[in-house]
């Protein structure tokens, strides 16, 4: 009889145990641990895009504590060919309901959703802004053909591209970007995206080139034995012309170097004078006129043969050197007691091959040869 009073016990037990638990349960499911409910809506309209409504639980008077993509569980889709903005409230009409474009089926929005401020007093849906990703395509401005292309966002500024980061064409150096294909109209930098895409026109010149356009330019090309492609006139007045052995190339495109001063006090050390001093087998330089540019050429010692020449001390058999113009140039010489030094209105010691150069425009005070 105990036994089975035992047995009648336990059962009572269990079936409260169950009731108290099924109690739990239906209570948690009519009463949800939040106050109301946040939709995203991703507002695709007719684009070809798969990206899921998503649905967040807030409590009331209490800030959006999440948006898609601000936690690995709660993934931001993406529709290609777009970007997402922000979140908005919709436009409404006058009877409260949403209001849609009828080209895109897309809901047009209102306010946009400040997640940092604004808070939730009803459940609502805040709709996605996607708006097109609008490229940058560079040109070859020659050829026609599109050399890279880049995305950018509405309102992101782009600075002129690093040579790291620069369009490449092989063989070629680039030159300059441009806003139209006649390439009468250099591209401003920095470019502000707007919602449109942008062509940028690019000219490469052939050969490798370090583009000289101001005369610290130019005068590091020098230092580093670059192949000078020279953008326009320069003005050294003033400014320190580097005087030393040059074994690349300078076209000068026409353009005018002008206000050059060099002073070379010669000793046992220093045996010559001139604009540049050696220029080495390989230096080529063309199409270049000299202007306004003084060499002082002054010898310190009686003995020994010093030699200057205004444009270059020496020139390396293999310099070629070809259409250069001197306008107005002058060798001041000081030879003191110095009898067997020399002067000359071009190079001192020339090897190189000179072809359609005017140097008559030199003046020499002093001994010339």
């Amino acid at each position: 009889m105990k036994t089975k009073r035992s047995l009648l016990l336990a059962c009572a037990f269990v079936v409260s145990v169950l009731c108290i638990v099924l109690c739990a349960c239906n209570d948690s499911q009519a009463k949800p641990n939040y106050d109301y409910l946040v939709t995203f809506d991703y507002n695709v309209g007719t684009l070809d895009a798969n990206c899921q409504t998503q649905y967040l639980g807030v409590k009331a008077n209490s800030l959006v504590g999440l948006k898609p993509g601000s936690r690995e569980d709660f993934k931001q889709y993406e529709a290609s060919g777009y970007y997402l903005e922000g979140w908005y409230l919709p436009e409404k009409d006058t009877d409260g309901n949403v209001v849609i474009d009828e080209e895109t089926q897309m809901v047009k929005l209102a306010t946009k959703w400040n997640f940092e401020t604004m808070r939730v007093n009803s459940d609502m849906t805040l709709y996605a802004r996607l708006l097109r990703v609008p490229t940058m395509t560079f040109v070859d401005i020659v050829t026609g053909e599109e050399v890279k292309r880049e995305n950018g966002t509405p309102e992101m500024s782009k600075e002129r591209p690093s040579s790291v980061a620069a369009p490449e064409k092989d063989g070629y150096t680039l030159y300059e970007y441009y806003t139209n294909a006649d390439g009468s109209e250099t591209f401003g930098w920095p470019y502000v995206f707007g919602t449109e895409d942008v062509t940028v026109y690019v000219k490469f010149i052939e050969g490798t080139w370090y583009i000289a356009k101001t005369e610290e330019q130019f005068s590091a090309g020098l230092s580093s034995n670059e192949n000078i492609y020279l953008d326009c006139d320069l003005n050294f007045t003033g400014k320190t012309w580097r005087y030393a052995g040059f074994n690349g190339k300078i076209n000068g495109n026409g353009h005018t170097i002008k206000g050059i001063t060099v002073t070379r006090n010669c000793n046992k050390y220093t045996l010559g004078a001139g604009i540049f001093g050696t220029l080495g087998a390989k230096a080529n330089i063309y199409n270049l006129i000299i202007k306004d540019a003084t060499v002082n050429f002054n010898v310190k010692l009686d003995n020994g043969e010093f030699m200057g020449g205004f444009f270059a001390y020496e020139a390396k058999e293999g310099a070629q050197i070809s259409n250069v113009k001197i306008v107005n140039g002058t060798l001041n010489c000081y030879f003191g007691s110095n009898k067997t030094s020399t002067a000359y209105k071009w190079i001192a010691k020339d090897s190189s091959t000179t072809t359609d150069c005017d140097y008559s425009g030199v003046t020499i005070t002093g001994t010339e040869n």
